[in-house]
Order: structure tokens, then C-alpha cells, then sequence
């Protein structure tokens, strides 16, 4: 984590959320630059439980969009 400090935050777009009483799972897009500065394009999909009012876990999905680049060369999605 320290090495993330002085990193820009992703920036989401929230596509649907879906609760069910003490389950709310969301999902959507989001972007962050690499350390090496390029900006990435994801998808997300993120599972809560709240307890309490607060979040008692936490579960979360993150795929790399492919580039064209890597669709030639067939390059498999990371996670």
C-alpha cells in the first residue's frame, strides 16, 4: 500500500447496484493509470455485506479491458 501514496485514484462509472436486505452487489467501469503512467481501462464488480450500518465484507472482481494490440497477439484478460 505505501507504494500506492502518491497514485491517482481510479475513476469509477456505476453502471447498476443490486441489493438484497444486508447484500448490495455493484458494478461497472473504471480507469487508473499503471505504474507506468498509461491509463487502463477496467470493468469491476464488487460484492458488499453490511453489519451494523457498516461494511462487514467486502468482495471484489477487476478484468482489464483488452487493447486491440493484445486481441491481435491473443492475449488473455487479467484479473
Amino acid at each position: 500500500m505505501a507504494s500506492m501514496k502518491d497514485a491517482e485514484p481510479p475513476k469509477f462509472t456505476v453502471d447498476r447496484i443490486i441489493s438484497d436486505g444486508d447484500f448490495v452487489v455493484c458494478y461497472g467501469d473504471m480507469t487508473m493509470k499503471g505504474e507506468d503512467g498509461v491509463e487502463g481501462k477496467y470493468s469491476y464488480c464488487d460484492f458488499y455485506e453490511f453489519a451494523g450500518g457498516k461494511v462487514s465484507n467486502l468482495r471484489s472482481f477487476v478484468v482489464k479491458y483488452k487493447s486491440e494490440g493484445e486481441i491481435a497477439k491473443g492475449k488473455e484478460a487479467t484479473a
